[in-house]
């Protein structure tokens, strides 16, 4: 997972996001992953490794320029708070 405090893990799990089909699947479905998801990568911002840091960055900037209404609805709904569960 990405949130795998091993880097090869962690590296292999970001590096998915390198491949059109798998992206491509993702960007149909976002609504349902990103708000599972956002959470790992939120947390994956203090891992102790750059490479790390710099891959998940860059899935989070696709997510913002893929919907950016929905990144930022995500974003303020973890920033409320882990236990509440209502998107809107």
């Amino acid at each position: 997972s990405v949130q795998h405090g091993l880097l090869q893990v962690a590296e292999r799990a970001l590096f998915l996001w390198n491949n059109d089909h798998f992206v491509n699947l993702i960007a149909h479905n976002r609504q349902v992953i990103l708000p599972i998801i956002f959470p790992a990568l939120d947390s994956v911002q203090s891992h102790w490794n750059p490479a790390v840091i710099n891959l998940t960055h860059n899935i989070r900037k696709m997510f913002l320029e893929m919907d950016e209404k929905l990144f930022i609805s995500c974003h303020n709904h973890f920033k409320e708070g882990p236990f509440n569960n209502s998107f809107s």
